[in-house]
Formats: C-alpha cells, sequence, structure tokens
C-alpha cells in the first residue's frame, strides 16, 4: 500500500483549506475512487466512492455526500503536484467534494472558469505515487466515467463489463496530520 502525503499552500482565504478539513473530518474521502484521469494533465477524486462488491453482485459507485459549494478562491498556480478544487464549467463557484492533482504545470488552469483554486501540494516521494496511478488505462464507462481509471477491466461471458473493487483506484483512508511542533 502507498502513501501520497500533501500540505496546505498559504493564499488569500482558507475557504478551500477548511472545505477541506470538512470532508476529511467526516470520513468523505475514504473509500472514495479516482474518477478521472486525463494523461499529461490531471487526476480527479473525490466525488465518487468506491463499489464493495463486483458489478454483477450488486456492486455500484455511488456518489459522495457533499456539503453546500464554496466560493472560488484562485491565486496559486496549477503546477505540477499542486492540488486544486474541480468545478462545474462555466461556474466558478461550484466546488464542493471533488479535486485533481496536477500532473504537469497546467496554467491554462489559473484563469480558465475564473481560475482554479489550488489549495494543497504533494509533498515528498507523493508524486512518484500520484504517477504510477495516471499510469492505469483510462476506459470510457460514459458520463462522469468518461475518463475513468482501472488497473483491470474484464469482460462477463454475455460481453457485457465486469468490475470488481480491486480495479479501482482506492482512496482506502484519508486524514489530516498532525504539525510537527517546531
Amino acid at each position: 500500500m502507498s502513501s501520497i502525503s500533501c500540505t496546505s499552500l498559504q493564499f488569500h482565504h482558507q475557504v478551500d483549506i477548511k472545505n477541506c478539513f470538512k470532508y476529511l473530518n467526516k470520513g468523505v474521502y475514504d473509500n472514495s475512487i479516482f474518477h478521472r484521469s486525463v494523461p499529461g494533465f490531471v487526476l480527479q477524486g473525490g466525488g465518487f466512492s468506491a463499489p464493495l462488491a463486483p458489478a454483477d453482485e450488486g456492486g455500484s459507485i455511488d456518489p459522495v455526500d457533499t456539503f453546500n459549494p464554496i466560493k472560488n478562491e484562485p491565486g496559486n498556480s496549477n503546477r505540477r503536484g499542486t492540488i486544486a478544487m474541480a468545478k462545474l464549467a462555466g461556474d466558478p463557484d461550484s466546488a464542493t467534494s471533488q479535486w485533481f492533482v496536477n500532473l504537469e504545470d497546467n496554467l491554462s488552469l489559473d484563469t480558465q472558469n475564473e481560475g482554479y483554486s489550488v489549495f494543497g501540494q504533494v509533498v515528498g516521494e507523493g508524486m512518484n505515487v500520484v504517477d504510477q496511478l495516471a499510469s492505469a488505462e483510462v476506459y470510457n464507462c460514459g458520463g462522469a466515467f468518461s475518463q475513468l481509471p482501472l488497473w483491470e477491466l474484464g469482460q462477463n461471458i454475455d460481453g457485457s463489463i465486469a468490475t470488481s473493487p480491486e480495479d479501482f483506484l482506492v482512496v482506502t483512508a484519508a486524514e489530516k496530520l498532525k504539525t510537527r511542533q517546531q
């Protein structure tokens, strides 16, 4: 099992950090999946829970419970390894639970849709883990899952897609680490 460590970044307002901690404290990110992977761009998660059983046994990907959208707070640049809030196209103040890791410098996101709020940075060897996750095969399963990263995708005898919980890129646990005393 690998882990990704992150740190928060300084910016004008703390709305994004408080929002993230609210989801962390409620356990919303535990057992969630990375549901979007765009090579050379972003790896996105925070919006859906992982299935607990194979699809043919009733396992499903369900949206996580969300709080009210937050105000957009751009200011930090979308550089490789930064973490930003995801939002709806054309609605800058629509971010809720979803976030993404920038796989490359994505400076166009600094102004697109009034800018994407960068609130964190992957630290240490964490980007090696992110890059490994981003190397998973991407499948078009429609809708929010048109760029779904999976470790494997099987096929049933009838030709339908067969997915199991272990096929997904899962955030097994997310927690706020204690700040070291200096």
